[in-house]
């Protein structure tokens, strides 16, 4: 019997930087990641968020009056390796902060199609989503 989802795409997440795989400066911030997709484990692929315009960053024009940004990396994994789930390092963010239906695919689609980092991407989307559940 399938596992039924429970995280929406474009709900936001809160996190602290040193709890994401790709995160290897130190820093204990804490920071806004949105779902993608999820999984029949409930496993999630997210996209961290910032606030600053910066090198590898899109920004929202429509999320959070036009204020937030999105990196370019998709992350499966926390710090230990472990999928990312809505627990304790990953804490959901009430509904009204979730990211429109459009803006998850324009997320989506620049991660994956556009962006530099695309093919590294697409890999680690791939392998999160032919994930097999331990039965």
């Amino acid at each position: 019997m399938r596992k039924r989802r429970i995280v929406p795409k474009g709900r936001t997440l809160k996190t602290n930087d040193k709890y994401l795989s790709g995160a290897k400066t130190g820093s204990t911030k804490e920071r806004g990641v949105v779902v993608i997709d999820s999984n029949i484990d409930n496993d999630l692929a997210v996209v961290p968020m910032s606030h600053t315009p910066g090198k590898n960053r899109t920004k929202l024009e429509k999320y959070n009056d036009g204020t937030s940004y999105f990196k370019h990396y998709i992350e499966t994994t926390d710090n230990e390796g472990k999928a990312i789930r809505i627990n304790d390092k990953f804490k959901a963010n009430h509904q009204n902060m979730d990211v429109s239906k459009e803006d998850v695919e324009y997320i989506t689609d620049t991660v994956l199609n556009k962006c530099k980092q695309r093919q590294r991407n697409q890999k680690k989307y791939k392998k999160f989503k032919n994930k097999k559940s331990p039965r």
